[in-house]
């Protein structure tokens, strides 16, 4: 999201980026390097949200400090990635 500057006038509003149609989405994912392959998450499943929290409380995210991390909690994980009508397939890793 961009912020102004302290002072700085904003003359426009608007969206960053025209809105997109389904045919502007890919029908299949990029290319992954040789090794890894995308999967469906079930972040309902305690192993695979487990895996979903060390991913970002061990390797996302960090200051030049290394202060500042993503530690978000499992149930915390859970809530914010399941809100109602929320499309399974849509939580690939």
């Amino acid at each position: 999201q961009p912020v102004p500057k302290i002072g700085q006038e904003v003359t426009e509003h608007g969206p960053l980026d025209v809105e997109k149609t389904i045919d502007d989405v890919r029908a299949e994912p990029l290319p992954l390097v040789k090794g890894f392959e995308w999967s469906v998450i079930d972040i309902n499943d305690a192993k695979q949200r487990e895996e979903v929290f060390d991913l970002l409380a061990k390797n996302y995210v960090e200051d030049d400090d290394n202060v500042f991390r993503f530690c978000y909690s499992p149930e915390f994980l859970t809530w914010a990635l399941t809100p109602p009508g929320y499309f399974p397939e849509w939580l690939v890793g």
